[in-house]
């Protein structure tokens, strides 16, 4: 059986992070989809820039109060995933 191939966004990616976002509940659960090996997840070769970038302007948005170093960690957690 082959895994379920789905595209990703950044948008969906930062809800895995950031714990204020919409859907965020459904972002998690296509995360764990990609964990339990379901589902295969592709991203276009920008999408580390813009998952780098939204966690940036998490940092810079007061209302969001991350943290500089919460944000390297989960960039590292995200370069880590090796997405396609």
């Amino acid at each position: 059986m082959t895994a379920t191939r789905l595209v990703v966004d950044a948008s969906v990616a930062l809800k895995w992070y950031l714990v204020d976002e919409p859907h965020r509940e459904r972002a998690l659960e296509l995360f764990q989809s990609w964990e339990d090996s379901r589902i295969e997840l592709v991203a276009p070769s920008f999408f580390p820039l813009e998952v780098a970038n939204g966690l940036r302007r998490a940092v810079m948005h007061k209302k969001r109060a991350l943290a500089p170093d919460q944000s390297r960690e989960h960039l590292c957690a995200f370069l880590a995933m090796a997405l396609l």
